[in-house]
C-alpha cells in the first residue's frame, strides 16, 4: 500500500451506526467489531450493526449509553465502561449485560475510569487519571495500584501482562504466586505511546520514535522527530497501530503513517479530499485496530469509521512472457483461478490457457483432448473452476472440458 493511493471504506450512522463518534472499539474472538459512541454500543458482523443501548423494561440490557472505552477478553466477553451507567460486560454465552456496580470498587468511582483492558488472566484493568485498578471477576476482588503516578494510558504487552506508560515511563504489571501484583519500571523516560509489531515493540517518547527488542534493554534504533522529513507534531496520548512497516499513529491531527524501512523512515499524512470518496474522512482519530485478517479499522469523533482492506489495497502484477500471439494482436483475459496449489490460471478471449506457477514459471495449454484422444485447440475460454478433488474446469463457447491432475501427472 502507496501512503498516496491507499483505499479508505467508510462506515457510519447511514450504515447503521448509531452515532458518528466511534469512541472506542475493539474485535472479539468470534470476529465481531466492538465500537462505542457517544449514544449506544455497536457490534459489526461484516454486514451490519446491532445497536445496544439501556432499556428499563429488558432484563441484561446496558447501562449506559455514553461509552468511554471497551475491551474484549479472551473467553469473547466485551467490557464496556459508560460514563453514565459504568462498568458492564456482554455475557456472550447468555448473550446479555451483567452489571458492576461502583460499589465493588471502593478506591475508585466509575466516572474517572477511562481506559479499560482485559489481560490473559481475565482480569480487567481500569485505568483513571492517577493508578490503575485490577478487578478479579471471579470473586469481584479488586487491587489498586500505582496511585501516586499520573497514568497515560494502559496496554496489553504481548506477552500477556498489562503495561501503564506515562511520563514516568512503563511499568509492567508482574502477578506473584499468591495472587497479588508486583510493578516493575521497564523505561525511565516519558512515553506518550506504544504499540506492538511481530519483532518489535514500538515507542514513542516526545522527541522521537524508538524500536525495542527487549523493554528490559535500550532501544535497538530509534528516529528523532525533528530529523523526520514531513514530520507531524503528535498530540499527547495518540491513538497508535503497527501494521508490517507501517506505523499508524491518530489524534487531534488526523492520521498520520510511518513507512519504516530498516534506517530509514518516511511520514504521510492522510486527510480528507472532498474529490477522492476512498480519501480519509475525519479530524479527531480516536482508535486504530488491525484486525486478524490484516484489515485496519480506524475510529473518529465526529466521522465514524474509516475501514483499510487490506485485499482491495494489495495488488499483484504479473506479466504474461508467452508469445501466444502475435505482437499486433491483444487476447484479453477472459477468466482468472487462483488454486488450492497456489496457481494462476488464466484463460485467453480468444485461444490458449495460461498457467502462472508459484515459482514464477508459466505454462501455455493451447489444446485439449476429445474422449477419442483427438486434440483439438483451446479456443473463447470463459469461465475456470476448481473442483473439491483440485480439478479444473474450463468452459469455452463451445463446451467444457476438464484438467484432471492426477491423471497429468
Amino acid at each position: 500500500m502507496d501512503g498516496q493511493n491507499i483505499r479508505f471504506d467508510h462506515l457510519d450512522i447511514n450504515n447503521g451506526l448509531s452515532q458518528n463518534s466511534a469512541f472506542c472499539m475493539d474485535m472479539d474472538k468470534n470476529g465481531y467489531l466492538w465500537v462505542g459512541t457517544l449514544n449506544g454500543l455497536n457490534r459489526y458482523n461484516g454486514y451490519s450493526f446491532e445497536v445496544f443501548k439501556p432499556s428499563l423494561n429488558k432484563k441484561g440490557s446496558l447501562h449506559g449509553s455514553l461509552c468511554v472505552d471497551l475491551c474484549a477478553d479472551n473467553q469473547g466477553n466485551t467490557w464496556v465502561v459508560t460514563r453514565d451507567g459504568g462498568l458492564n460486560k456482554y455475557d456472550a454465552s447468555r448473550q446479555e449485560f451483567v452489571y458492576y456496580p461502583d460499589s465493588l470498587f471502593k478506591q475508585l468511582s466509575s466516572k474517572y475510569i477511562n481506559s479499560i483492558q482485559a489481560d490473559n488472566n481475565n482480569h480487567i484493568w481500569l485505568k483513571a487519571n492517577k493508578g490503575v485498578l485490577c478487578f478479579n471477576p471471579q470473586d469481584s476482588t479488586a487491587a489498586y495500584l500505582l496511585q501516586q503516578h499520573k497514568i497515560q494510558d494502559i496496554t496489553l504487552l504481548p506477552n500477556g501482562n498489562i503495561a501503564a506508560y506515562g511520563s514516568f515511563g512503563i511499568f509492567e504489571m508482574l502477578q506473584n504466586n499468591d495472587g497479588t501484583y508486583t510493578t516493575v519500571h521497564r523505561i525511565h523516560e516519558a512515553v506518550n505511546g506504544i504499540a506492538f509489531s511481530n519483532k518489535n515493540t514500538v515507542v514513542l517518547h516526545p522527541d522521537r520514535i524508538a524500536f525495542y527488542t527487549d523493554l528490559q534493554s535500550p532501544s535497538d534504533q530509534h528516529f528523532l522527530f525533528a530529523d523526520i522529513k514531513n514530520h507531524i507534531p503528535i498530540t499527547v496520548n495518540p491513538a497508535i497501530c503497527v501494521d508490517s512497516t507501517k506505523i499508524w499513529i491518530g489524534g487531534n491531527d488526523g492520521l498520520i503513517q510511518y513507512e519504516h524501512t530498516d534506517n530509514h523512515i518516511i511520514c504521510h499524512r492522510h486527510q480528507y479530499n472532498a474529490a477522492n470518496p476512498h480519501s480519509f474522512r475525519g479530524y479527531i482519530v480516536t482508535k486504530i485496530l488491525k484486525d486478524s485478517g490484516g484489515n485496519l479499522w480506524i475510529g473518529t469523533a465526529k466521522h465514524g469509521i474509516n475501514f483499510i482492506s487490506k485485499r482491495n489495497n494489495a495488488f499483484k502484477h504479473f506479466n504474461w512472457q508467452q508469445n501466444h500471439v502475435t505482437d499486433q494482436e491483444i487476447d484479453l483475459i477472459r477468466a482468472i483461478c487462483v488454486s488450492s496449489q497456489h496457481e494462476y490460471w488464466v484463460g485467453f478471449d480468444r485461444r490458449d490457457l495460461g498457467i502462472i506457477h508459484p515459482d514464477g514459471r508459466q505454462t501455455l495449454i493451447t489444446d485439449y483432448e476429445d474422449e477419442n484422444g483427438e486434440k483439438h485447440p483451446l479456443r473463447n475460454v470463459r469461465a475456470i473452476f476448481e473442483d473439491q478433488t483440485k480439478n479444473i474446469w474450463v468452459a469455452m463457447l463451445h463446451g467444457i472440458c476438464i484438467y484432471n491432475r492426477k491423471k497429468t501427472n
